[in-house]
Formats: structure tokens, sequence, C-alpha cells
């Protein structure tokens, strides 16, 4: 934001690993203007050993699906 100067610009932090956190993202976004486009791109891939998130979920299903289809089924 600093580098555009844009003040049309904002930002909200996620943990994409946490559906607790994709949940209060949702939520954060109630008072800013409607959204027009969602682009869901992050993605992970884990390969020394299976990881686990917050709420039980083998991490890499999580991350890359569970967190991207929770936060486009909340902010619609």
């Amino acid at each position: 934001m600093k580098e555009t100067k844009n003040k049309n610009i904002s930002y909200a932090e996620i943990d994409l690993s946490s559906l607790k956190s994709v949940r209060d993202f949702a939520n954060s976004l109630s008072n800013l203007p409607p959204l027009y486009a969602v682009v869901c791109n992050a993605g992970v891939q884990f390969v020394d050993h299976t990881h686990y998130s917050k709420e039980g979920f083998e991490e890499t299903f999580a991350v890359n699906h569970l967190s991207h289809f929770s936060s486009s089924e909340l902010i619609t």
C-alpha cells in the first residue's frame, strides 16, 4: 500500500490453516464495500510428515481446500 500510495487498498490477515481464523476474516469484511472478485490462491504441501490443523484436519487439505471453500461460502 505504501508503494502505490493508493488509499483505496486495504488488507486483512488470515491463517488458512485455522477455520476460526477464516470465520474471523469473513466477519471482518462486514463493514467494507462489497467484493466483486475473490482469488483463492494459497496452497501448501508438506513432505516431511503429516501435519494437522488446529481443528484436526490434515493441514494440506485444510489450507488448500477447506479454507478456500469456507471463506468463499462465508463472504457471499
